[in-house]
């Protein structure tokens, strides 16, 4: 691989980090916005997919990781929607980029378990899943 596609690449994950970090410290009369996070979500997920299964990773995806990681920490006061929405990014990230070791296949999606009860997330249906989550959040309370 050449230098100048490997930057472009580092500029790319470096970005979505970025935005991920946006989209967690925002200003307090900005409201969540939702289409940014499932664009972020499935842009993160497919890059974290295709590692998923590599012995290797660049330290860009590090980063990356840590701003889905602080998107998940910061104000846990929000909606239900702002919470499902970080639990399901949440889980995906430790999924795809924290396995003991690669990944034979890809995950496509893992269970969250909710006050004793188990809910499974489909990463490659993230809104259907986002709104299932939410109706069981709701039911299990």
């Amino acid at each position: 691989m050449d230098n100048n596609n490997n930057d472009n690449q580092i500029v790319t994950l470096e970005k979505i980090a970025y935005d991920w970090q946006n989209l967690a410290i925002r200003p307090d009369y900005e409201d969540f916005n939702y289409d940014k996070f499932i664009y972020l979500f499935n842009k993160t997920y497919n890059i974290f997919k295709f590692f998923s299964t590599r012995s290797f990773i660049d330290r860009a995806l590090v980063g990356l990781y840590v701003s889905v990681q602080t998107f998940f920490g910061v104000d846990c006061s929000g909606t239900l929607l702002e919470y499902a929405c970080k639990t399901i990014a949440m889980t995906m990230a430790q999924e795809t980029m924290l396995p003991c070791e690669p990944c034979s296949v890809a995950p496509e999606g893992n269970v969250i378990r909710h006050h004793g009860k188990e809910f499974y997330v489909d990463y490659n249906d993230i809104k259907g899943s986002i709104s299932r989550y939410m109706e069981f959040v709701e039911n299990h309370e």
